[in-house]
């Protein structure tokens, strides 16, 4: 048996890669456009990352 949860560490790893999203997707539309256009793409990466991982794939497990 398989399994998928990797608890904190896998938690880090993906706020790490939403944080590294918001900012290339900031740096693509320059900061004088939204300010807080990381902040928000963060979120949806990290929101659609959960849900993926447990909705999506939860069920797996």
């Amino acid at each position: 048996m398989s399994s998928w949860d990797l608890g904190i560490a896998g938690l880090a790893l993906l706020a790490a890669m939403a944080l590294a999203f918001g900012l290339v997707a900031q740096l693509i539309v320059g900061w004088h456009v939204a300010r807080r256009l990381w902040l928000y793409s963060a979120l949806a990466y990290f929101v659609a990352g959960i849900l993926v991982s447990e909705a999506w794939f939860g069920w797996a497990t």
